[in-house]
């Protein structure tokens, strides 16, 4: 292999000097903290007496030294980047403020965490994730070879981190083995994002080539921007240097040199390197190593295309491209259970037409969304097989991103034409409808209330919309004028999404256990379908020929959801199961009209999947270069398609104002405390529902408990030996330390909200009785259940007695109760409480304060005696909800954040 010049090949991380230590006065001895730097003009959130303890210089790069450090607000180790060449009030501080500011809003376990920008003795610092490994570059330059299988896991991680990040809108642009971590385990973690675009190095030429010490990054307009060996040909043409495309072709050295022990194009001056990969076509992986999979192989070819449109065109389409395609047998359980998604309190879906159900499912239904789109294939259903190809063409080509806004934009629906969409933004607990042209990118908003307006549809001739709009009392299906010059329509109560008919006259739409389907003009019924067994539906399809699709959630019939097709005529429909397994929250047509195309979401990675209308199994269709996240659909003359990103990250974090956003790709939920100051969360980090034990202060690994599948709550026991969870099947008790095997406390699907008494001997939990949802009493000595004729939810047990506090319902309307059990009569828990929108109520170990969340956005943390509420707290706009308090009184919240896009494409002939 050619030796790389290090003058093209960026950054390296050399030894301190004796001569630097010397200067910063810093103690060598291992392990030891040479010195303490406090922060006394802090730019950041970390706080004016944040603090930061040097423990060892890791070396240094061309912006300035890298530190470890113990940082004393966080309570947790962090790498300290010094950046050197930056300047008070500099273009170049500004530039990188925003190009940080943009590199936060990736949240994944690829890329590591940036955490502060700060000013620390007269120099700017960039606090970030402390990740103990080494870097790529010098596993590389080991000599040691990599295997097939190292390879393949190093491709699937490095281009799901991406796909993070390009789908939060950063392009790193300076990709290289020296900015990828390997962590101990050897999993790949990139650094370096927004520093790459927005710290300038001043380049010096030498020996034919530029050199520096983090190679060339000049950020003039049309200049290079990057490492010279890692450059795309673009890249160093001086054209378009944005764009995910670069990152593809960085990603394909990588892998290639990975591989092969070599750079494509790496011999020779720069001028060299630049003519050969602007002219030549790189060699064929395979050609060097014949023991790759083909499939493999041929990813990292067309990652290494020349011209920038023959590539992939960002880091999800190489997702899609190495997800697995054998497919093998049905995976049930929870391996393949569905992830944090579609969550509602089952007993508040269980009863039809309860306008308190409808609003509280709609509430859940707005602050779900699918896990980030990654690296994990998701496990076939058994009525799938293997097909050389798919049926039709759904090759998205030409990405464009249509939406830039700060929250989540969701279900596309094109116009007739096929130039415009109607989709919604969601920010905080609000959601509007828009307008946009997709060829000249203007947008309007079409609808201004209160609550949410979301799920829009428009009619066959372009002239209506109808769209979902719930607030705190209701939701149902409405329709508008497309010019938005007339109010809105209620045609029908309920929380299914709606559907026009062929002919544009009526709608689907109605309660999720009775799909209804009005005239648009009189709001008169025409049909109630009427569902088999236990099923429910949040979104129906009607079909050419009559008949009626529908997408089922996946915690009813089992556990399973999917899709079923109701044949025959109105109140006598035949209904037959066309997928299992899934969760849907995409179903349309195919543009021929032979299939319906949903999306499947595992730990990790969401896939398409086309099912024949006409009958035999669901073909996966893995090369579409489409992962959606909430909402898909065709333009009508099937040229284009255009799909929502929409997902969010839930990460359990203390209740600070304006701390940083969740930090985390994966899912946590329903934190309950533990003596230790341990808790436990319901998390999707390993892809489905469990509950697992974590350490706030993040000094000790999660541990999963095998208790199952807990679709929403753990609660814990006052003395932390037990947890009793919500499972498809109703409460589930099982050992924190395994003392003893699980066990069910209840056996009705629709319990759920566990909570333990205060003598620990009982646990609370909300059911579904007589059209009322009722909190009733179990224990844990003996098969009793009793109720307490409570009707709400959520309770959560005080120091007096038998007594709770809980949200009551009632005719559509929330109130926070104090349920006095000697008296058997509930209370208000504060005159200054108005009926609203409140989450599960948490009382303080002292029995002093209740927190409470309200409005999906904030939460009240009021004086129990008093009833006053003390301090009022939101997070940027954030969802905020299940608080809980560890034993020294410290609040912890769950905090959801929304980050999602409507994109368009192409689709290929």
């Amino acid at each position: 292999m050619p030796r790389v010049p290090p003058e093209f090949r960026g950054s390296k991380t050399d030894p301190p000097s004796d001569e630097l230590a010397s200067a910063r006065t810093i103690r060598t001895d291992p392990g030891a903290v040479e010195r303490t730097i406090p922060l006394p003009a802090p730019s950041s959130s970390a706080g004016a007496q944040a603090r930061y303890e040097i423990q060892k210089e890791l070396g240094r790069g061309g912006e300035g030294a890298v530190y470890r450090a113990f940082d004393r607000h966080a309570e947790e180790v962090v790498a300290l980047k010094m950046l050197d060449n930056l300047a008070a009030g500099s273009e170049h501080l500004s530039r990188l403020r925003r190009e940080l500011a943009m590199a936060r809003r990736i949240t994944h376990p690829g890329s590591v965490r940036l955490h502060d920008l700060v000013e620390i003795e007269g120099r700017w610092a960039l606090s970030m994730e402390y990740v103990d490994g080494s870097s790529l570059e010098s596993r590389i330059e080991s000599g040691r070879p990599f295997t097939a299988d190292e390879i393949g896991t190093l491709a699937s991680e490095l281009a799901s981190a991406l796909a993070a990040a390009h789908e939060a809108g950063v392009t790193h642009r300076d990709l290289k083995p020296a900015n990828v971590l390997l962590r101990a385990d050897g999993r790949p973690v990139i650094t370096d994002f927004g520093i790459s675009r927005a710290h300038a190095v001043r380049p010096t030429e030498a020996s034919g080539g530029l050199r520096s010490g983090a190679g060339t990054r000049v950020t003039q307009e049309g200049a290079l921007v990057g490492t010279p060996l890692y450059m795309s040909p673009e890249q160093l043409e001086g054209r378009s240097a944005a764009g995910p495309i670069v990152d593809v072709y960085a990603l394909g050295l990588i892998l290639f040199e990975v591989a092969t022990g070599q750079v494509p194009h790496a011999e020779g001056t720069l001028p060299a390197i630049i003519r050969r990969r602007t002219s030549e076509a790189a060699p064929s992986v395979a050609s060097l190593r014949p023991d790759l999979p083909p499939s493999l192989g041929a990813v990292i070819d067309r990652c290494l295309a020349r011209t920038g449109s023959d590539r992939f065109p960002d880091g999800k389409a190489v997702v899609a491209a190495l997800a697995p395609r054998p497919l093998g047998p049905s995976s049930r359980g929870a391996a393949s259970s569905p992830p944090a998604r579609k969550r509602w309190p089952v007993a508040l879906l269980a009863g039809a037409g309860a306008l308190a159900a409808l609003a509280f499912a709609g509430w859940w239904l707005r602050r779900e969304a699918p896990p980030t789109t990654s690296l994990i294939a998701v496990a076939p259903t058994a009525s799938e097989q293997a097909v050389s190809a798919p049926p039709f063409a759904i090759r998205a080509t030409g990405h464009r991103r249509v939406t830039y806004d700060a929250g989540c934009e969701e279900f596309p629906s094109f116009f007739p034409d096929g130039k415009r969409i109607v989709f919604d933004v969601t920010t905080g607990a609000r959601s509007h409808l828009f307008v946009a042209d997709l060829d000249s990118g203007q947008s309007r908003k079409l609808t201004t209330s209160p609550g949410w307006d979301f799920a829009a549809k428009v009619s066959p001739d372009g002239k209506q919309i109808a769209f979902l709009r719930g607030d705190s009392e209701m939701m149902g299906s409405y329709v508008i004028d497309a010019e938005g010059s007339t109010p809105a329509r209620l045609l029908v109560a309920g929380g299914i999404r709606p559907s026009f008919t062929a002919d544009g006259k009526q709608v689907w739409g109605g309660p999720r256990v009775r799909p209804t389907r009005v005239d648009i003009a009189t709001a008169a019924v025409i049909e109630e379908a009427l569902l088999p067994g236990n099923k429910q539906t949040w979104h129906v399809l009607p079909l050419a020929n009559g008949d009626l699709a529908i997408a089922m959630p996946p915690f009813m019939e089992g556990n399973k959801g999917g899709i079923s097709i109701g044949s025959g005529s109105a109140g006598a429909r035949v209904w037959r199961d066309v997928l299992i397994d899934s969760v849907e929250e995409v179903m349309a047509l195919s543009p021929d009209g032979t299939h319906l195309i949903s999306a499947r979401y595992g730990p990790n990675a969401a896939e398409l999947l086309a099912i024949p209308l006409a009958g035999g199994p669901a073909v996966r269709l893995g090369d579409s270069a489409i992962s959606p996240g909430k909402g898909l659909a065709f333009s009508p003359d099937g040229k284009r398609v255009a799909w929502s990103t929409c997902r969010s990250y839930a990460n359990v974090v203390p209740l600070v104002e304006n701390t940083s956003p969740p930090a985390q790709a994966w899912e946590d939920f329903d934190a309950s405390r533990l003596p230790d100051g341990r808790l436990i969360v319901v998390s999707a980090r390993d892809g489905s529902m469990k509950p697992w034990i974590i350490d706030p202060s993040g000094r000790s690994s999660p541990v999963v408990l095998d208790a199952g599948v807990a679709i929403t709550d753990a609660a814990a026991s006052p003395d932390g030996k037990w947890v009793a969870v919500t499972t498809t099947t109703g409460i589930v008790v099982v050992g924190t330390e395994r003392q003893a095997a699980p066990r069910k406390l209840t056996s009705e699907g629709g319990d759920s909200e566990p909570s333990f008494t205060q003598d620990g001997r009982h646990v609370l939990f909300t059911r579904r009785a007589e059209g009322k949802t009722e909190i009733h009493r179990a224990s844990l000595d003996s098969p009793e259940i009793a109720r307490t004729h409570a009707v709400g939810i959520q309770a959560s047990p005080v120091d007096d007695g038998d007594d709770f506090v809980f949200i009551e319902e009632r005719e559509g309307k929330q109130q926070p109760m104090v349920w006095r059990a000697a008296r058997g009569v509930a209370e208000p828990l504060a005159a200054s409480l108005l009926p609203g929108r409140y989450g599960r109520p948490e009382v303080s170990p002292d029995g002093k304060l209740v927190a409470l969340p309200h409005r999906g956005t904030e939460i009240l943390v009021l004086n129990r005696a008093s009833g006053r509420v003390e301090r009022t707290v939101t997070m940027d706009g954030d969802q905020l909800d299940r608080p809980v308090f560890l034993a020294d009184g410290t609040l912890y919240v769950n905090r959801v954040r929304w980050i999602g896009d409507v994109w368009v494409a192409d689709l290929g002939e």
